[in-house]
């Protein structure tokens, strides 16, 4: 008895290559995919940290009618304490923890504040991202034609980011900004001891919301996040920080129980 023998055909050659081909595509193109997620995360953290140095140097000025030298700027390392307490610990880029690029407005010339502005530059890696344009730079060139063209993102106080320098306006300076509300726990008591305690534990019977909030959105005191800011600042600015709702210790006397 004659058996046959069924022969399976397997894949051509071809056909693996058309395969190979296919799942490497897809491969990189979810890798990419992931590259850009990480890209655009590490620049939502650059443009965080320009935003916050944004504050602090609004605060520096409101204090030294001038914003950081570069003098001051190039004594700052990562995480170290140099604009203190203007800002806890100095901002670096999120991936290479090299400064940022800082460009002060204080070269000595006549009839100009040099005191007036400044840009801070960043270099975001997402190609793509909008605020490239929108700030006046470019992916290629960058922000100009000297140091700048190695950023393509940044913030500016007087004047662009991409311009060969600032064209200040000789009688004008810039409005110092109101300090920014922080919802910290932290205050400068009012009562002239120059110390700083917390405000949180003390709850109001009829609306539930803790010292703090009342302290700050009904009489405008200024909450800390750090004591040892808050001691520094109530310390050699007191009447300037003082919260005068916490000339005692009762957040809000008839309707608080004593804060803690």
């Amino acid at each position: 008895m004659n058996t046959q023998v069924r022969r399976l055909r397997g894949f051509s050659l071809s056909e693996l290559l058309v395969v190979v081909v296919i799942v490497t595509l897809l491969a990189i193109a979810i890798i990419m995919g992931y590259q850009t997620q990480i890209a655009k995360a590490n620049d939502a953290k650059r443009k965080d940290n320009l935003n916050e140095f944004r504050i602090a140097f609004e605060n520096y000025y409101n204090d030294n009618s001038c914003y950081p030298t570069e003098a001051v700027w190039n004594g700052c390392t990562c995480d170290g304490n140099c604009l203190s307490p203007y800002m806890e610990n100095f901002l670096c880029d999120p991936t290479t923890r090299q400064k940022y690029f800082y460009y002060p407005f204080n070269k000595p010339e006549p009839d100009v504040n040099t005191c007036i502005g400044y840009r801070l530059y960043a270099k975001l890696e997402n190609r793509g991202d909008p605020d490239i344009i929108s700030v006046g730079c470019d992916w290629i060139r960058g922000c100009g034609d000297d140091d700048r063209a190695s950023y393509n993102y940044g913030i500016s106080m007087t004047g662009s980011l991409t311009a060969a320098d600032f064209v200040p306006n000789p009688t004008s300076t810039p409005t110092p900004t109101p300090i920014p509300i922080i919802m910290g726990e932290f205050f400068c008591l009012g009562d002239g001891s120059r110390i700083c305690n917390a405000q949180t534990g003390c709850v109001p019977t009829f609306d539930k919301r803790y010292c703090n909030e009342v302290l700050i959105n009904e009489f405008g005191c200024q909450g800390f996040v750090s004591k040892s800011s808050c001691d520094s600042l109530c310390e050699t600015r007191y009447d300037q920080y003082k919260c005068p709702a916490t000339e005692t210790l009762d957040c809000l006397a008839w309707r608080r129980t004593p804060c803690q």
